[in-house]
């Protein structure tokens, strides 16, 4: 594989406050020049620091491979091997920025879970969108299917192909090299949920993470997706009658939504903060999450593949099971189509189908 010199390079220099300033060393046709970012890292003296620090880099380094895109287009050439191709992971950040104003949160956070698995997978690797091959994103895509379900790599399989479509309008590659890569065969969605007494179980379980744990319990509750409870702010909980509600605007379709909610519930959320603070502090990479909800599953002696978006399911089933109908427990999940509902209660009807094998011979 051929590497060429990239002739913009982050760089980090220490002030006497003890921040550390980002800024861009620019090296071309001998000529040296120096950008200054106003972008500054922080001492690291918790969880929030490093993730504030992690986004004010990511945010230079983005700055950094437009500034590259720019040099690049400027004298454009597919024969001029003296301007480097922008970094694969660089570039999709770029792509990322682009869309994060016309896009939902939900969706933004899908192109960030992608640009997770490329990270996780490239390692400090630097490999630049030309090293991005068809047979390099092949071995990816292998990679990727063994990691997440085929569906869920279908998903972002399609970010990446986007990815690589915008890379060939800005002009950096003559071809979408994804067009020659096999994806895996979609899979009949399987929608895993917990019983009622599984959820008591894991309640009674101790887990790493309180705030994980309780926005877990919650979703179980109240049936809201991880974007929805992430988002929620204590402004968006109200007093109607004897019951709590939640006026939210759903992150996945950016629609207007309320939902009383049970004491059960209410519980989970804690000590009330002003109205602009979140409910939930889930500021972590949602990796982190499913990591945690792993480990406290197997400790609770539970073995299915719990996702936080199982809270979801078991609440549906279980509304279903203590008799709700079909149409109220739609319109509690926010869903569209009745149709999409009715896969929980083909879920239900299994279940019972199962109970009823259990009998045994009189």
């Amino acid at each position: 594989m051929k590497t060429t010199k990239d002739p913009i390079r982050l760089r980090q220099r220490k002030m006497a406050s003890g921040n550390i300033s980002l800024y861009l060393d620019i090296y071309v046709k001998g000529k040296r020049k120096y950008e200054y970012l106003n972008i500054y890292l922080i001492p690291e003296n918790s969880r929030a620091d490093k993730e504030y620090n992690r986004q004010m880099y990511a945010l230079a380094d983005t700055i950094r491979a437009q500034r590259l895109i720019d040099l690049r287009n400027k004298r454009y050439n597919l024969n001029d091997e003296s301007v480097a191709s922008p970094y694969l992971i660089s570039y999709l950040q770029i792509v990322i920025e682009r869309k994060r104003k016309e896009l939902t949160k939900a969706t933004v956070s899908l192109w960030e879970t992608v640009l997770y698995h490329i990270r996780t997978y490239i390692g400090d690797d630097k490999v630049s969108l030309e090293d991005a091959t068809t047979d390099w994103l092949q071995s990816y895509v292998d990679y990727l299917t063994e990691e997440v379900s085929a569906n869920s790599a279908r998903t972002y399989i399609t970010k990446i192909t986007a990815m690589f479509h915008e890379a060939v309008k800005d002009g950096l590659l003559m071809r979408n090299p994804m067009s020659g890569v096999d994806l895996p065969k979609k899979e009949e969605t399987h929608r895993e949920f917990l019983t009622i007494e599984e959820v008591r179980t894991m309640a009674a379980t101790e887990c790493s993470d309180d705030e994980i744990k309780r926005a877990f319990l919650f979703s179980c509750l109240t049936g809201l997706r991880y974007s929805d409870i992430k988002a929620l702010k204590w402004g968006d909980i109200r007093q109607q009658g004897q019951f709590i509600r939640l006026v939210y605007k759903q992150q996945k379709t950016n629609k207007q939504e309320y939902l009383d909610i049970s004491p059960q519930a209410v519980q989970y959320m804690g000590e009330r903060g002003d109205s602009e603070s979140n409910v939930f502090a889930l500021d972590m990479w949602v990796r982190v999450v499913c990591d945690v909800l792993r480990e406290w599953t197997k400790a609770a002696g539970i073995t299915k593949h719990i996702t936080f978006h199982s809270g979801r399911h078991t609440f549906a089933v279980m509304m279903l099971d203590l008799g709700v109908d079909i149409y109220t427990v739609s319109k509690m999940l926010g869903h569209k189509d009745i149709k999409t509902t009715q896969i929980y209660a083909e879920l239900l009807d299994k279940r019972k189908q199962e109970a009823v094998l259990r009998i045994p011979e009189i």
